[in-house]
């Protein structure tokens, strides 16, 4: 199945008004043109520049683009819906802008009813292997929205959110992965419960913070990739059982059960291609290197496809043990899906900078790219914040420090040889240059 298509396409010159911005912002709003109900998860694709963005569940779009390429053309695109395209000049001083798809008309086939069930266990092993040869092996992009947040003994501990450029570093680097890199965050002050979760070193000195979490839920989509139910190495060690068949803007999907000892989920495979939609998948007594104790897990993975190649959509990670709950989710908010490339000491500097970022809060980005407050915002807000500041005092304050500023003095391994500061600034620097990819 076609989810995307990117033709080629001869677009107007732009505008002298364009060409001499370096940047513009395109936003709107989607809706069914016959409904007129608003369509969430339409792909947005500037067909030059090689990005796309997605629509909310509102059917609202807003994003910046940097150095916007003359001639470019937006590609509309959603399933069950007609594709349509306009040049991205039209979106130049008209604020947002009233997009309307319309919905595909299908010829009802001859239905034929079998007592035959697909075996689940091969519709398993073909998504995999349609999964696993379709993945991005190579280096790649995306703006994202990351947020964690934390409740100890009921009551919120922590909160921070960031827009900022998740990185995969391809299958040949020895840290291969993904990584968020913090540009812009809004970071509350830590509870007293909260910092007692902060790592001990060796000598026995307690760190002044817990590190940042922001790639946290980005490696659970790697070790699910080596090790879970997509892995094809491992994936034969669940037990599978088809829950149901159903249809979704006239796709037809499967949605398949999987349990292992303390792990058990769903996961939900387009009959036609076998790409994979949606993966749930909960754990029990998981060991959390991070927090020093046994939780329990559940993590929701969705992803879109551009090419027929898998790429994020969002990841949601819910962990919860004895007076302890965590949440730490990602959204991407644009796509790159043409080329990218660190070479070998970038990635080493930028690994480190996404451990500990340098944080900095810029308010205008976050009504430039719409991002929803949390829905228990008002209830975190009331809890942390105090009569001295509110957060978004607190979000200010804590902007232009490093995340563990005394981190340094733990990684003591030779001056000569290594910097860690040298290292962190290095990556600061690029942090700001990754935009030019957006």
């Amino acid at each position: 199945m076609k989810r995307i298509l990117i033709p080629l396409c001869l677009a107007l010159l732009f505008s002298v008004h364009l060409s001499a911005q370096e940047s513009i912002i395109i936003s709107g709003r989607i809706t069914d043109k016959e409904t007129k109900q608003s369509l969430s998860n339409v792909q947005i694709i500037l067909l030059n520049k090689q990005i796309a963005i997605l629509s909310d569940s509102v059917g609202q779009f807003n994003s910046q683009v940097f150095d916007p390429i003359q001639g470019d053309s937006i590609l509309f695109s959603c399933l069950g819906y007609e594709k349509i395209t306009c040049d991205i000049s039209d979106f130049i001083d008209n604020g947002e802008r009233l997009i309307s798809l319309t919905p595909k008309k299908y010829e009802l086939n001859e239905v034929v009813i079998s007592a035959r069930r697909p075996d689940p266990l091969k519709l398993m092993k073909r998504a995999v292997q349609v999964y696993q040869k379709e993945r991005r092996k190579d280096p790649h992009i995306a703006m994202g929205h990351y947020r964690e947040k934390a409740k100890i003994d009921g009551s919120y501990v922590m909160y921070t959110e960031s827009i900022g450029y998740a990185v995969y570093n391809g299958n040949d680097h020895p840290q291969a992965g993904y990584s968020f890199f913090c540009e812009n965050t809004r970071r509350s002050d830590r509870q007293e419960k909260w910092l007692n979760l902060a790592r001990y070193h060796l000598d026995g000195k307690q760190m002044s913070d817990v590190s940042s979490g922001n790639s946290f839920s980005l490696s659970r989509l790697r070790r699910l990739e080596q090790y879970g139910p997509l892995s094809k190495k491992y994936y034969r060690s669940y037990t599978f059982r088809l829950d149901s068949i159903y249809f979704e803007n006239n796709q037809k999907l499967y949605s398949i059960h999987f349990e292992k000892k303390n792990q058990m989920g769903d996961i939900h495979i387009y009959a036609d291609d076998y790409e994979i939609k949606i993966l749930n998948l909960s754990s029990k007594a998981i060991r959390s290197n991070r927090f020093q104790m046994e939780l329990n897990q559940q993590i929701i993975i969705r992803f879109n496809y551009f090419n027929h190649e898998p790429f994020i959509h969002s990841v949601h990670v819910y962990q919860s043990g004895p007076g302890i709950e965590y949440w730490n989710e990602y959204k991407v908010l644009a796509q790159r899906f043409d080329d990218f490339k660190l070479d070998h000491g970038e990635i080493w500097s930028m690994i480190h900078y996404s451990m500990l970022p340098f944080v900095e809060y810029k308010p205008e980005s976050w009504i430039t790219y719409h991002i929803r407050p949390d829905e228990d915002y008002d209830k975190i807000e009331e809890q942390l914040g105090s009569l001295e500041k509110n957060l978004q005092e607190q979000y200010i304050a804590n902007s232009g420090n490093w995340w563990l500023q005394d981190y340094q003095n733990f990684w003591q391994i030779n001056d000569d040889l290594y910097d860690l500061q040298q290292e962190m600034n290095k990556a600061s620097i690029l942090i700001e240059s990754l935009k030019k990819f957006f």
